[in-house]
């Protein structure tokens, strides 16, 4: 996302510097086009940086945020790690083959390699846990 700001502020510092001073500097009163071209360049930079570190800023946010849902998350997995029938969403005294049929169908959909989420990761974390306790019993 930073490449696309980068390449933005070029298009932009092209389109609204370069052209411009070429015919601007021309009967503008502005003689001396480098001045002109430094004024604009300086108001551009400045809008530039402006933006470049509320986009940082927003992302950080963003990941705090989503920090922030983990940490939630991991502690209703600790209250909910003793009910592992709840976990797979099977009934108490469930056959050991619909633990495992539950419990593959669960592992697909929450596997860290098919789903790139941290929420996800937590999630199969958990499903492990509950299949490998159900299924010792």
């Amino acid at each position: 996302m930073e490449d696309e700001v980068d390449y933005a502020y070029s298009q932009l510092k092209n389109f609204l510097v370069e052209r411009p001073v070429e015919s601007y500097g021309k009967g503008s009163g502005f003689k001396d086009k480098k001045k002109c071209k430094f004024l604009v360049l300086k108001n551009l930079e400045e809008a530039y940086q402006e933006a470049k570190n509320k986009f940082i800023v927003r992302k950080k946010e963003e990941e705090r945020l989503e920090k922030l849902k983990l940490v939630v998350y991991e502690g209703e997995f600790e209250r909910e790690s003793e009910d592992f029938y709840k976990i797979l969403g099977v009934k108490k005294g469930s056959t050991t083959e619909t633990i495992a049929k539950v419990y593959r169908k669960l592992a697909l959909e929450f596997h860290p390699d098919k789903n790139k989420s941290r929420l996800a990761e937590v999630e199969f974390k958990k499903i492990k846990r509950a299949y490998e306790v159900l299924s010792d019993e």
